[in-house]
């Protein structure tokens, strides 16, 4: 945390500089938000075997100019999310314009405060889909799934000069 000044002039003094500040958000149980999406727009399941390099394509325009996120993934990171013990089946999801993808989410098994919880992210959207409340769509279909999994608690992580999505986490009840 900011707040922490004695972590952080330690950190200063073995010479680490500050790049960018994140933030954890918490969302507990709450309402199941509606979803809506526009016509023409669906969203499904994420397919291992065929979907890996659709993933890696959304993620990697909308991360390319993000702090902290530059470095692109690969095929085969993707993989491994799916075979990592943190992955629940169906908690991967990609937005379609028609039978393209634009966007993905995803909700991972993940423990905080000593509780198992859903973890968000990341949430994408290519930079040309953004701004039209697909992402909050995106992550009102994972917070739908993630209640239909009775995870009373979800978390996520944004960093903290990603203000647009910062705003819809907030609104979102995080």
């Amino acid at each position: 945390p900011d707040t922490n000044l004695s972590l952080l002039s330690n950190l200063k003094g073995l010479g680490f500089t500050t790049d960018r500040f994140v933030y954890l958000l918490i969302r507990e149980g709450g309402l199941k938000p509606e979803v809506k999406l526009p016509a023409g727009f669906s969203i499904r399941r994420f397919a291992a075997g065929s979907d890996e390099q659709a993933w890696c394509e959304i993620r990697n325009c909308a991360f390319s100019s993000l702090k902290g996120n530059e470095s692109p993934i690969t095929a085969d990171m993707v993989r491994e999310m799916v075979a990592g013990e943190d992955y629940i089946y169906g908690g991967m999801l990609l937005l379609m314009d028609g039978e393209k993808p634009v966007g993905l989410i995803r909700g991972s098994k993940d423990e905080y405060e000593g509780r198992i919880v859903m973890n968000i992210g990341p949430v994408a959207v290519l930079p040309s889909y953004q701004g039209k409340g697909l992402g909050r769509a995106l992550l009102r279909a994972l917070l739908v799934f993630a209640h239909e999994q009775s995870y009373g608690c979800t978390t996520l992580s944004v960093n903290a000069d990603n203000e647009s999505a910062l705003s819809l986490y907030i609104h979102e009840g995080f």
